[in-house]
């Protein structure tokens, strides 16, 4: 911590332990542990912040094999949700919340972002991320605790029938099978046969996320689910 300080302090940035706590979101108590305390570790959100704030690579500064400074690529992926991390690109795992709140005006921050899973192809824009299914409306295609990964950057003119999409509407955000009806009829319809309600109307309240494009299952289970690239 005293080197990434120090590397800061060159940077022209102030280092004083109370600085670093302002920046963080933390106590000096804290702050002062990573220098002096029994651990001298950061876990989590503080270390991605104390990392963006000192200027140094977060994988360094949890005491991995890793540059202490940030490369250009790196800073540069700083402009997307994506980041790389030992040239893995990773994707975010966003909160239902979150991604509802998603918009154009740029990506989530970094420091809001608690997990991190590798994107599953390379051909994934930079604007994909991770949202963790919650219960069994879409089951058994999809089970809770499977991560799917959606893309946002499609439009809704994009969309053809069968496409499984993220929306939010007035009773929050949730995923389903889009229905579009020869007639012009859009709803959206919950792959579990008894799940009620069944079908959900698109109407001019419901607001598109994005695209399911890929999911996979953690720990056993069946071989990750690709679904429809567009």
């Amino acid at each position: 911590m005293a080197q990434a300080a120090t590397h800061a302090k060159q940077l022209g940035k102030i280092v004083t332990k109370a600085e670093i706590a302002r920046q963080c979101d933390t106590s000096k108590q804290t702050v002062g542990y990573w220098f002096n305390g029994p651990t001298q570790t950061i876990d989590g959100p503080l270390l991605l912040k104390a990392a963006e704030y000192l200027d140094v690579n977060p994988m360094w500064l949890a005491g991995e094999k890793a540059p202490m400074a940030l490369n250009q690529d790196v800073k540069a992926a700083n402009q997307s949700n994506a980041q790389r991390i030992n040239n893995v690109r990773m994707l975010p795992v966003l909160s239902w919340v979150q991604a509802g709140n998603l918009t154009s005006a740029g990506p989530v921050e970094v420091t809001d972002i608690k997990e991190w899973y590798p994107a599953l192809s390379d051909d994934d824009c930079d604007k994909c991320f991770y949202l963790e299914v919650k219960g069994i409306s879409n089951f058994p295609k999809y089970q809770e605790g499977d991560f799917i990964q959606v893309d946002p950057t499609i439009y809704p003119d994009e969309l053809v029938s069968g496409d499984i999409i993220v929306i939010h509407n007035y009773e929050g955000e949730t995923f389903k099978k889009l229905i579009i009806e020869n007639n012009g009829r859009k709803y959206l319809q919950a792959l579990n046969p008894d799940w009620k309600p069944n079908i959900i109307e698109f109407d001019e309240d419901t607001r598109l996320i994005g695209i399911v494009v890929d999911g996979f299952r953690p720990i056993g289970g069946s071989k990750r689910k690709r679904t429809r690239k567009h």
